[in-house]
């Protein structure tokens, strides 16, 4: 019933009163939770979050006010609605999934451009990945599918035309013929299907695997279909599905087809240890007939249906098999839990949606805690992550963590399986730049919402002092005595104190009042918003202190003299820039919302070969710096982002004063290597943020630095390998 009015209320004149007096309270409540907020409702939501997330309301309802809304914010403020509804009752999302999934089939009939690709890259960056929390892997895929033959039709074409030869190729029919033959005589196989591959999931992998080539050669760039290209191997365009009878037989079919065809160690069982989601499978990697890599997945028929239709297959088992009613709530769901402390944690709509997208990303690890639970998060996560996955006040004050009994720093990458315990210390707090050290967007967002309220705080009270030392130097405020005001007198100077003196006498209401009427902070919502902005520069003291002044009647200070100019500077070649029009008046607004960031796996220093990663997220741009020798560049570029070319340069030298990398040693012998290491550091005034030593046949010692450039980096190895018990010192 639900499905059928869910656009009710959004489309026509029938209000949610009306639904709930013709069908019901729970019905109503559904249509509610997938319904899109109103302009009207959008806008009190904007402002019932900003006055959330600001640390003091101070000014009247009226004066609160709110502009139109701009396309983040209202993406961001129906994604929250939708997250919270999904906590009450999880039926809203598999509602707005099949509304989403109709919206994408009939996307052609959409006439602008820019809503379907709008609409296209939502689905892929939310709705799909909401899909796949649920198991509805099917649901997703075919996501995926529509949204990847909207954004790119070219590669899609290419993509799905090589699957449907292979559909059809006699090569296919040999290898299902032989696994036939090799597991009849057992007589565990009940179905055999073929399946595609993801189109999308398939293009990511070929952009990666692609990458190092098109930095190499720019020239090769555009759409995989408009270069001539090998055929696409089978086992990346289908899979193999095995059903099998029970539990037991999957393991026994694993063994007859790795008896059959040469196993690739390519193995992973989700049957012992399943999914967040409850997905079940055996999945392995071949090498079947003609040298072809085949994927099979062997799995019972009832974990089939679960894999395919996710948590309505599951319902629908536990009513056949007489189970209690199912439960609705979304609480039990981490990941669901993980959305909403993004939710409550990220005060600007862009933050929000591209926290949540990191959150919801594909890729996963699976790590255990000690008492044997699973969480799931993004892969390249560390313990840190994993920590805040637990609760955020867990991460604000971890500081060391044990990965499967071995003590690992906090910003170590953990691996699918790990057993991770967590140690805290309650004099830690998040440093400046966790934020760029995490993976996962609940992190990311705690880490954030810690800092913001710290830096908030020290911003207002800095905006103060400045205010106050601004009417110490005033001249008396003329006060009016009690007596005097009752008899009608106009104002008279007595009983003049300084107006410093007088500040306490304003509230911060009427601090708020006088500063709205300034240029520039109309739009400010809380009192700390105008005191940050004094502490910041944006307005100065003495403009506030004059709109006090004039709410008191008082006569105006004289203003501040404009700031000599400064003298001419010589514009930079393009050679010393990061790009031929660096000094531009549009590049230079470009990076003004432009956040630059090094990459920590690889951690590049002033004067290496750098490559650039850009990440764009609803108006946010994000450029990630990578050493052009970095591994994980490609997966960086093929997950969010688009390959740029960047150097060193006016802006980017001097982004920071120190940079971080990371060394290894190769000992000669275990020894205490820590005191002459850190004697040559301090020799060239480098700082050791972290040092560990392993030791074995061939001992080694891992530690990190913070050197002012390359040369001061290999100035450090150099001196570090003149030490008698070190073999070699490389960088990681």
């Amino acid at each position: 019933m639900t499905g059928l009015l869910h656009d009710t209320v959004e489309d026509t004149g029938v209000t949610l009163e009306q639904l709930r007096e013709r069908f019901g309270d729970e019905v109503a409540t559904l249509v509610d939770g997938v319904t899109k907020l109103s302009k009207l409702e959008l806008q009190q939501e904007l402002k019932a979050k900003k006055k959330r997330h600001n640390l003091g309301d101070v000014f009247p309802p009226e004066q609160a006010h709110v502009d139109e809304p701009s396309p983040a914010e209202k993406q961001a403020a129906n994604l929250r609605k939708l997250v919270l509804a999904m906590s009450d009752d999880i039926r809203v999302l598999l509602i707005k999934l099949t509304d989403r999934l109709h919206n994408m089939r009939t996307l052609s009939f959409v006439t602008s451009p820019s809503s379907r690709r709008f609409k296209a890259e939502e689905t892929l960056q939310i709705y799909a990945p909401l899909a796949l929390r649920i198991g509805m892997y099917d649901l997703a895929k075919e996501l995926e599918t529509l949204s990847f033959e909207e954004l790119h039709p070219a590669d899609f074409k290419k993509i799905s035309e090589e699957q449907a030869a292979y559909q059809k190729s006699g090569q296919l029919f040999t290898i299902i013929s032989e696994i036939r033959q090799a597991l009849e005589p057992h007589g565990t196989l009940v179905d055999l299907h073929v399946q595609n591959a993801s189109t999308f999931r398939l293009w990511l992998r070929m952009k990666q695997s692609k990458t190092n080539h098109q930095m190499s050669d720019p020239a090769s760039s555009g759409s995989m279909a408009q270069r001539n290209e090998s055929r696409l191997p089978l086992g990346d365009c289908v899979r193999l599905i095995l059903v099998v009878s029970s539990p037991l037989a999957c393991y026994e079919a694993l063994g007859v087809v790795h008896q059959q065809w040469r196993s690739l160690g390519v193995f992973k069982d989700y049957i012992s240890t399943p999914k967040p989601n409850r997905y079940q499978s055996l999945h392995t990697t071949v090498l079947g007939p003609n040298m072809q890599l085949v994927d099979l997945m062997i799995r019972t028929q009832p974990m089939h249906e679960v894999a395919s239709r996710g948590i309505l297959a599951e319902w629908q088992q536990q009513i056949e098999a007489g189970a209690k009613e199912p439960s609705l709530s979304g609480a039990k769901y981490s990941w669901l839990r993980s959305l909403q402390t993004i939710s409550d944690a990220s005060a600007e709509a862009d933050d929000f949606i591209e926290a949540a997208q990191m959150e919801l990303l594909p890729d996963q690890v699976f790590c255990f805690t000690p008492n044997g639970d699973i969480l799931s998060l993004p892969r390249g996560s560390t313990p840190l992550d994993f920590a805040y996955a637990i609760h955020s006040s867990i991460g604000n004050h971890c500081y060391l963590a044990r990965v499967n009994g071995r003590p690992q720093s906090i910003h170590s990458t953990l691996r699918n399986g790990d057993l991770v315990e967590l140690i805290q210390r309650k004099t830690q707090e998040p440093a400046a730049d966790w934020e760029n050290l995490v993976v996962s967007g609940r992190a990311r967002a705690e880490i954030r919402r810690y800092n913001n309220a710290k830096r908030r705080g020290q911003l207002e009270h800095a905006g103060r002092v400045l205010l106050h030392r601004a009417a110490t130097a005033d001249a008396p405020l003329t006060q009016q005595s009690p007596e005097r005001q009752s008899e009608g007198n106009p104002a008279v100077r007595m009983n003049a104190v300084p107006f410093s003196a007088k500040l306490s006498l304003f509230t911060d209401a009427q601090v708020f009042q006088a500063a709205r009427t300034l240029p520039g902070m109309s739009q400010l919502q809380s009192v700390t918003d105008i005191y940050a902005r004094l502490a910041q520069g944006k307005t100065l003291p003495t403009e506030l202190l004059n709109a006090l002044k004039l709410l008191n009647g008082q006569p105006l200070l004289p203003p501040p003299p404009p700031p000599p100019l400064p003298p001419p500077t010589p514009q930079p070649s393009a050679a010393a820039g990061s790009a031929s029009a660096e000094d531009s008046r549009e590049s230079s607004e470009a990076r003004e919302s432009l956040v630059v960031q090094f990459a920590r796996c690889c951690t590049p220093v002033a004067g290496d070969e750098v490559q650039g990663v850009l990440q764009e997220s609803t108006g946010r741009r994000r450029l990630v710096v990578h050493r052009a020798s970095c591994r994980a560049l490609a997966s960086q570029v093929k997950l969010t982002g688009k390959h740029v070319q960047v150097r060193w340069g006016s802006t980017f030298g001097h982004l920071h004063n120190r940079y971080m990398a990371r060394l290894t040693i190769k000992l000669q012998r275990a020894c205490h290597s820590l005191l002459n290491i850190v004697a040559k550091a301090d020799e060239l005034n480098v700082t050791i943020t972290r040092y560990a030593e392993r030791a074995g046949e061939w001992p080694s010692a891992a530690f990190d630095v913070k050197v002012r450039d390359r040369g001061h980096l290999q100035q450090l190895m150099a001196e570090i390998g003149t030490l008698p018990f070190v073999q070699n010192v490389s960088r990681t």
